[in-house]
């Protein structure tokens, strides 16, 4: 876990080769808190990271796969729209408990020149006071700012 502005470590994590990343990164969500924006790529997705991250009072904007949060509730001004995302696996021989629904922003756009959509979910559903386009400039992905999809 790395501070953007200044690149400065604040942590890192290393598992074992049959660990999964999502599950070794959970021990670096103490170092996130209120008001702090964290960036995160797709390998870091998990519904239940999201939840346990916004009670903590984070503000979230990740990169996901095309696949999650199509089921759209509102088409916002800027192009960007709010879906719901839900938990798809329950497994009570496990033990684990399905994590509750959540609903999402989702910034949609393409990286000039490249026919792959980039699809951002974020906890910054204002959209005047956070427009797509300059969160589209934060993504994770390393793309540089894009036009969103409309």
């Amino acid at each position: 876990m790395a501070e953007c502005s200044s690149h400065a470590v604040l942590d890192a994590v290393i598992g074992g080769f049959k660990e999964s990343e999502r599950i070794v990164s959970d021990a670096l969500d103490a170092h996130v808190g209120r008001g702090t924006l964290l960036l995160a790529v797709r390998g870091l997705w998990g519904l239940a990271r999201w939840h346990r991250l916004l009670d903590q009072g984070t503000h979230l904007l990740w990169l996901i796969e095309r696949r999650k949060a199509r089921r759209v509730q509102d088409v916002l001004p800027d192009g960007s729209y709010l879906a719901r995302i839900e938990a798809k696996k329950h497994s009570k021989a496990a033990g684990k408990v399905k994590a509750p629904p959540a609903v999402v922003r989702v910034i949609e756009y393409r990286v000039d020149g490249q026919p792959d959509i980039v699809r951002l979910i974020t906890s910054l559903s204002d959209h005047e006071k956070y427009p797509a386009v300059e969160l589209a400039a934060l993504a994770p992905s390393g793309f540089s700012p894009l036009r969103p999809q409309t």
